[in-house]
């Protein structure tokens, strides 16, 4: 009689246990179920993190590639712009070379014509003599202002010819007195010329200067292996010194 209570009561205790066993794995069911969804929610947050920054870096690096190609296209153009100055100014040079050769031999003629007071004896002597000569006198002046006048155009195409001519008083009243003394002798087609010459020769002097430098810098050395001191030492006023004399 005893023994099947005592079973009874084991029994009890097992599907008691049964029981607790069930209730807690239900817990940890409903326990992994909530705690599996909030890492779901939290792996989309991070999701949708991760997408917003690949979008952001995306964007980021279209603009970067949009600029870059900007800066390509600019630079294309610049460099467009250039070599098309280079090739028009290269242009220019070797036409005024040419124009130089074609009136050296006119040049040459003018230096033999006969000065006053042979001129005006051989003008009143012939009237076809004084027809020539007033004829050539006519065409060297509209030679000489077509050759002004392209000067002119160019001066104004560069300002920095302008901004070098600022600061250059003294220069600019001495060949005001010579323009003077011009101007009451008659010549305006030379105080002209003397004009642009004041106008480009500061600038001229800076280019030679501004270039000769970089040849100093760029053969220094093997200048002063060859001792070329002499031509090392040429300066832009030097030029302006030999070109007055000339003058």
């Amino acid at each position: 009689m005893g023994l099947p209570s005592k079973r009874s009561k084991k029994a009890q205790d097992i599907d008691s246990d049964y029981e607790d066993f069930d209730d807690f794995d239900e817990d940890m069911d409903n326990g992994n179920l909530t705690l599996g969804h909030g890492e779901e929610e939290e792996e989309e947050e991070e999701e949708e993190e991760e997408e917003e920054e690949e979008e952001e870096e995306y964007k980021h690096l279209k603009h970067q590639e949009i600029d870059i190609f900007n800066d390509l296209k600019r630079h294309k153009d610049e460099d467009l712009l250039k070599g098309q100055a280079v090739k028009n100014q290269k242009a220019l040079w070797d036409k005024a070379l040419q124009l130089r050769l074609l009136v050296q031999k006119a040049f040459s003629s003018a230096n033999r014509l006969p000065q006053e007071p042979v001129r005006s004896s051989f003008c009143n002597s012939d009237e076809g003599v004084n027809t020539a000569y007033s004829d050539l006198i006519t065409s060297s002046k509209n030679t000489l202002n077509s050759l002004l006048e392209l000067q002119e155009a160019l001066l104004e195409k560069n300002p920095s010819v302008a901004e070098s001519s600022d600061g250059n008083s003294e220069r600019s009243s001495k060949h005001s007195e010579a323009s003077k003394n011009l101007n009451v002798e008659g010549d305006e087609d030379w105080s002209r010329v003397s004009q642009l010459h004041l106008r480009i020769a500061s600038f001229r002097d800076k280019s030679i200067d501004k270039w000769q430098r970089k040849t100093e810098v760029a053969t220094g050395a093997a200048a002063i292996k060859g001792k070329l001191h002499a031509f090392n030492q040429v300066r832009p006023y030097d030029w302006a010194d030999y070109n007055a004399q000339k003058v």
